[in-house]
Order: C-alpha cells, then structure tokens, then sequence
C-alpha cells in the first residue's frame, strides 16, 4: 500500500482541522495558494488535504472555489488511527476469505500506524440498527469502514454522512461507494452448465442459503433452476444446529441429485447429515459450495467449490482502501471477481433413476 503523500496530506489536514476548532479563518478557509504558503507545503498536499476534510464533514465547497466550514462540523475530533470491519458476523465466524485477508491487511495498516479492528454489526430491527450505528460512529471515528455484507440501509447510512468507507460485498440501491465484490451469479452460470454436463436435470436441483438472504441470492438460484418452478427447490436455512438439521434432512428427504450451498458453512452441514444418513457424496447427490472455507479441502469427500485467491482479494482491497484513506470515495475503485472452480470430490454424474 502506497502512502506517501496522504502522510504529508493527513498531517496538513491535522493543521488545518486546528485551525478551525480555533476559529482562526472563520467560516471560510483561505485560497490553496494562501494555505499552502501558510503550511509550508505544496498546493497539491493542500487540496490532498482538503478532500480528506471534506469526505470527514467538516469542508464544503469545489476546487476552485474557497472552502467553507460546515456549520456542525465535528473539527475537534481526530479520526482514530484504526480502520473498522464491519460486519453482521463475529470475527471467527468469517470462515472464507476475510479471514484470509484479515492477517496481511493488519500487517500492512500497522505499518502506516493504523491497527484493523474487528466489529460486529448490531443485530436489532432495521430502526434500531441504525439508532446503533451513531454510536459506533462517535465511539470508534475511525479512518476508514470496510462493509461486509452490510445491508442496504447501513451502505445508504454512510453514504448519506460521508463517512470514508468502501463496500467487499453486494452494493446495493445504486449507493456511489468504492467496492470489491464477488460476482456468484457467473460462478452459478458455469456450474448450471457443469450439472447439466453430468446429467442432472434441473428439477434434481437444490439451491440451499440463509433464511435471511433468499432474496440476496434469489438470482443465484434463478440461474441454476432455469425454467424449473423454485418452490421447494430452493430452501432457506436457519442458524441453529437442530434447526438446521432437519432443514437439510427435509431437502434430503426431496431425493435431489444435486445440492448447492451459498455458505461454506451450510456445504459443511449438509456433509454431516450425509454421514448420519449412511448417504454417498457424489453418488447418491452431488454437493458443491458456491463460497469456499478452508475447511471445505479438508473434509472427505473434498466438497467442490468456487473460490478467489486470497492474494488477489487482498491486492484489490489494499489498492482501493489506500484510495479511501486518501479521501477519495469514487465508486469507479474496486473490483468485481469470478470466483474459480475447485474440482473436489463432491460433484459427479447425476444417479441413475
């Protein structure tokens, strides 16, 4: 991660944001020629600078014009030398990629005097959430937000406030963010084309996810079924174990040649309920992740998956945050990803009727 000059820029912001909790240029700043002679530093470190202001709500104004101090303007609150990971997980429950990224990303923040901390979304009603979010905010003051699968409303809650944040997930509503997402929809594509290879008809097919993101992935399941009607073809899983149990039994209980899971950690389920069973895994049905976990190359039978190299998720991320930390918030940093498919052990011809 390149910071050069954004070091130069912060400590030029840092003065300015002094001078304006002591009221020293009233409600507007001096011209960039004026404050860069004033600073002793180049106008180009001063506009740096300034965007950095502004993207934390104390400026407002264009580049060639002068600046103007928001009137609310939280100017005498430093943001805290940390970048937060939001998420509405746990940390050890980030089994696939972020926890892959989380160690090289901590390294590299650590050496630009920044730590990476871990935070988990509030859990209530949408209206709550968002009450909770204020006092996140006020608490941490971080330098950046990384949002993972954050819903709607929180994306739009950091939008609307121009909090420095970029989004490693699904954007949705048209929120101008940076953003670094996974497109499972290719990955669901080229899988449907697999199964049909293999014999499996369309009506075998079983598309298994969270009971709260069904509508998330609904075009996920769309690809895969094609024409088939979803009904009881896609089911909607919840997070208690005996709970989810009986939900894989039901979907077992179907007779399907194929199962696929959104979640690595639904993949793993459905493994323990074939052992319980007695089931073979691929020749009584077929399994394969659509998310990939280390655990998923450790079980036997190998479960098939679809997977980014975790170098290149963190190269992604570490470009786009370092532009984030710069004050730039342009949604046209980032990278969407076509996960790679993983052969395994778990996908094979559909059985014979």
């Amino acid at each position: 991660m390149r910071y050069g000059r954004p070091s130069l820029a912060k400590h030029a912001a840092a003065l300015i944001r002094e001078a304006i909790r002591k009221g020293e240029w009233g409600a507007n700043l001096p011209g960039g020629r004026n404050l860069a002679k004033a600073l002793g530093v180049s106008r180009p470190v001063v506009y740096q600078a300034m965007k950095l202001l502004e993207a934390e709500g104390i400026l407002l104004g264009e580049r060639n014009a002068p600046r103007q101090v928001k009137a609310d303007a939280p100017a005498s609150k430093e943001r805290a030398p940390k970048v937060i990971f939001l998420s509405p997980y746990q940390e050890e429950e980030l089994e696939e990629l972020p926890s892959h990224l989380a160690p090289p990303l901590g390294r590299e923040l650590a050496d630009l005097g920044l730590r990476l901390e871990f935070v988990q979304l509030p859990q209530p009603g949408r209206r709550t959430r968002l009450l909770s979010l204020d006092g996140l905010a006020r608490l941490h003051h971080p330098s950046a937000w990384i949002l993972y699968r954050c819903p709607p409303e929180v994306q739009e809650w950091f939008g609307e406030r121009g909090h420095p944040f970029l989004v490693l997930g699904s954007s949705r509503g048209g929120i101008p963010a940076p953003r670094i997402d996974f497109d499972s929809v290719s990955a669901a594509r080229h899988l449907r084309g697999r199964l049909l290879a293999l014999g499996h008809d369309p009506e075998g097919i079983r598309f298994l996810t969270s009971s709260d993101r069904l509508s998330v992935h609904a075009a996920n399941a769309a690809v895969l079924l094609g024409d088939a009607p979803t009904g009881d073809r896609v089911a909607g899983l919840d997070d208690d174990p005996e709970t989810l149990a009986r939900q894989i039994d039901a979907v077992l209980d179907s007779r399907p040649t194929a199962i696929v899971t959104q979640r690595a950690v639904h993949a793993k389920a459905v493994i323990c309920r074939l052992w319980a069973r007695g089931s073979r895994c691929p020749g009584d049905v077929s399994l394969v992740s659509l998310q990939d976990s280390a655990d998923l190359a450790l079980l036997r039978p190998e479960v098939s998956r679809y997977t980014v190299k975790p170098s290149l998720l963190f190269a992604a991320v570490s470009r786009t945050l370092t532009r984030v930390l710069q004050g730039d918030l342009s949604p046209r940093f980032g990278r969407m990803f076509t996960p790679e498919f993983v052969p395994g052990a778990t996908l094979g011809r559909a059985p014979r009727a």
